[in-house]
């Protein structure tokens, strides 16, 4: 592999013209629109596919924050926590 490496010729750097928007040529880019000053191939799929894969993970994520809430919990936070306290401290038991 380094042999390979090694032997393999490269060719010499080329830079961009000298007045060519490149942030504009790259937006343009990803959605397939010939219009930019440095040619560039499409990245529409591509965009697609990350769209949807971040919008499952935040879908799932909200699935997994919410749980179901039973009435004992919502007694809780209605009644200032007297009744989470009574069962902690065993107060009125007596």
């Amino acid at each position: 592999m380094t042999v390979a490496f090694l032997s393999a010729s490269f060719p010499q750097p080329q830079g961009f013209p000298a007045n060519a928007n490149i942030t504009a040529s790259i937006g343009y880019a990803m959605f397939n629109l010939d219009v930019g000053d440095v040619a560039g191939e499409s990245f529409l799929a591509a965009f697609i596919v990350i769209a949807l894969t971040l919008d499952v993970a935040l879908d799932g994520s909200i699935h997994l924050a919410r749980r179901e809430r039973s009435e004992e919990d919502s007694s809780v936070l209605t009644d200032g926590g007297r009744k989470l306290k009574k069962q902690i401290f065993n107060e009125g038991d007596e």
